[in-house]
């Protein structure tokens, strides 16, 4: 989950720049940029703001990422946000990446959802989640199982338990770790084989949740707060991870950057059964642990390399975390 780059571009390389040049292709009157600035840039996927070249000289964001990435992004922007009452950033368009003769890249034109952060340390911004939240599972929930969608089901969050346990066990003999570092991924794996032994439990208990639209990563890094005369919104970016399942790891409390919306805000807005206090308790602590997986799954990516200060330190912290939530479901034998 890499960090905004902010890298500037300027001058004489904006016309020539490939998001710009894309951004034609797409909106052939617009105005040259005033800048174009790397917001993001991982393995898959670079994000770039293209400044006043939009509707009404608004910033435009240039999204270059795979297109089955894109696939699922546009379906959720065009066809399913849309008819949600939630705020949700408009898709200006879509091009196949022809700087790119493979066909592994394409780009997304979006609405720019702003600079103003969102911190879960806030509480009117976690209300602001939970209002927001509440409204995307509680509507999405009468659409029907869209076939189109990758499933986020206890099965998915198991197989990723799988694939990371694997990856970590390999990576134990690793050189550049540690002892410290080497101790955490063994007892991760021993916390993987405590999850598995009780799988059961979890799929029981996610039998007894809805079934819904989720979003799957939701982290201050993919939401902003929008402020406007008529009062504050928020706005979720980032659909990469989207599903469909049990609506619990978008719940997660204060588990690895998590937005931790406000539940009594989000037992607001949707069904009174889904909120019974038991029932919603368990669908929080369930998804601290779906959420612990995911970014234990994401952190096992980097552990073959020799930069692994990063990725030691956060595995250590979700390793604790992960402790708590074995204990609070009572799972500690």
């Amino acid at each position: 989950m890499a960090k905004d780059t902010l890298i500037e571009v300027a001058g004489a390389e904006l016309v020539e720049h490939p998001a710009f040049r894309a951004w034609q292709a797409v909106a052939p009157r617009c105005d040259q940029p005033a800048r174009i600035t790397i917001l993001k840039q991982t393995r898959d996927k670079t994000v770039y703001r293209l400044n006043g070249v939009g509707p009404g000289g608004g910033s435009v964001i240039a999204k270059r990422c795979r297109p089955d990435a894109a696939a699922t992004e546009r379906i959720i922007y065009s066809n399913v946000l849309p008819h949600l009452p939630i705020t949700a950033i408009r898709l200006y368009g879509f091009l196949k990446d022809s700087d790119r003769t493979d066909g592994q890249q394409c780009w997304l034109f979006l609405e720019d959802a702003g600079d103003e952060p969102y911190s879960y340390l806030l509480n009117d911004h976690r209300v602001l989640a939970g209002q927001w939240l509440g409204r995307l599972h509680s509507g999405a929930s009468h659409f029907g199982v869209p076939v189109v969608l990758p499933d986020r089901g206890p099965d998915y969050y198991l197989s990723l338990l799988r694939s990371s346990r694997e990856v970590m066990g390999r990576n134990l003999a690793n050189p550049a770790l540690h002892g410290e570092g080497a101790r955490t991924l063994a007892a991760i794996v021993t916390q993987y084989g405590v999850l598995e032994a009780h799988w059961s439990d979890v799929v029981r208990i996610c039998r007894q949740m809805p079934q819904t639209l989720v979003h799957g990563d939701l982290a201050p890094k993919n939401a902003r707060v929008r402020v406007s005369s008529s009062g504050s919104s928020l706005v979720v970016i980032d659909w990469g991870g989207v599903g469909w399942g049990v609506p619990a790891i978008d719940l997660a409390q204060f588990t690895a950057q998590s937005l931790s919306p406000d539940l009594a805000a989000y037992s607001a807005v949707v069904p009174s059964c889904w909120t019974e206090l038991r029932r919603l308790s368990r669908m929080v602590e369930l998804g601290k642990i779906f959420r612990l997986i995911v970014a234990m799954s994401w952190e096992s990516l980097s552990l073959s390399g020799q930069w692994l200060v990063r990725p030691a330190r956060n595995l250590r912290l979700y390793r604790a975390a992960m402790a708590d939530c074995i204990r609070e479901a009572g799972w500690e034998d």
